[in-house]
């Protein structure tokens, strides 16, 4: 039985603070580790549940955020960890029951192999908020900016293309199609909100750009 298809429960933030043994050299992006570090943590407990969020042209029930760390220096191939200084990284679940994968596994240890380096957990801390919550304290907006800050592209389920530039229609349709696939609340459909018009806006000045 698939451990994770079917069920829906609440949006949960996992965080974690950890502290290096040692310093060590970690990559310009970071995003590829932080999700290296959460699939390895899932597998310990349940490696049925992991090969799930592994799987590729699906919507994902979770993201990461990037290693945000001090360094030293930067040196060809990335920057220095100063390892007096924590380093810190989220994962964000759309489902709680996802989150407990790795509640499970710090009640078991708490420190995480990251490349040849032992890092401590100093703390963990837990925010969640139900879908209802989040749909009734929504405020209506004219306008908003998205920054990409990292290399981003657009997957298209059921295809090996990628899109490479952001795109309003896509952006907004992957959106409803996670909220109406995950939330137990209200279920919003496309026409409502997006012109069936395909448009699509790549000004020269946007900005993608790598840390």
């Amino acid at each position: 039985m698939n451990p994770i298809v079917g069920v829906i429960g609440l949006p949960v933030e996992v965080g974690l603070e950890l502290y290096g043994e040692k310093s060590i050299v970690l990559p310009f992006f970071t995003g590829h580790v932080a999700r290296g570090l959460l699939l390895h943590v899932v597998r310990q407990v349940d490696p049925e549940a992991a090969g799930v969020l592994h799987e590729l042209d699906v919507s994902k029930p979770y993201s990461v955020t990037p290693l945000r760390f001090r360094s030293v220096s930067r040196v060809e191939n990335g920057f220095v960890l100063d390892s007096a200084y924590p380093c810190r990284v989220s994962f964000k679940f759309l489902r709680d029951d996802l989150a407990g994968y790795v509640l499970r596994f710090f009640e078991r240890q708490n420190s995480v192999l990251i490349f040849d380096t032992v890092f401590r957990i100093a703390s963990l801390s837990i925010k969640s908020k139900g879908y209802g919550d989040l749909e009734r304290e929504a405020e209506a907006v004219k306008r908003f900016r998205l920054v990409f800050e990292t290399p981003t592209y657009l997957p298209c389920l059921g295809s090996s293309y990628r899109w490479m530039f952001p795109d309003a229609i896509r952006i907004f349709s992957g959106l409803l199609r996670v909220w109406n696939k995950f939330s137990d609340g209200k279920r919003f459909s496309k026409e409502r909100f997006i012109n069936p018009t395909p448009t699509t806006t790549t000004p020269p000045d946007a900005k993608q750009k790598s840390q």
